[in-house]
């Protein structure tokens, strides 16, 4: 099903049902991350980037993630995962949850689940 978007999670990409070529999974440029990624918020999230943790066809990748912010303090920012190789093709899931870093017990806030085709 398509994801929803809202709350913490506001936009991702590839987007739902896309298909893409693998060089588009590169990210050359850490200045312009690509491969998949979100633009997130960080409302109500005391420790920003920690709160989010992304998995890739059923293996977390959070500690790989690049993330763009304009300063320590920004309410916004962008989180993307491109390996070097790039995404292998063929149908990758990927999936974004919002979660305490300090209290796994915690209800998940949200959680952003998609595929898209790599070609």
């Amino acid at each position: 099903p398509q994801p929803t978007l809202g709350g913490n999670i506001t936009k991702i990409s590839p987007v739902w049902a896309a298909k893409v070529t693998q060089a588009s999974t590169r990210s050359p440029d850490a200045g312009r991350p690509g491969g998949i990624c979100a633009e997130v918020n960080f409302d109500g999230l005391p420790e920003n980037v920690l709160w989010f943790r992304m998995a890739v066809n059923g293996v977390e990748v959070t500690q790989r993630l690049t993330w763009v912010a304009a300063s320590q303090e920004a309410t916004e920012g962008k989180m993307c995962f491109a390996p070097t190789e790039g995404l292998p093709a063929g149908r990758i899931q990927a999936a974004i949850a919002v979660q305490n870093p300090n209290n796994p017990q915690e209800n998940t806030r949200q959680v952003v689940a998609w595929e898209f085709d790599v070609q």
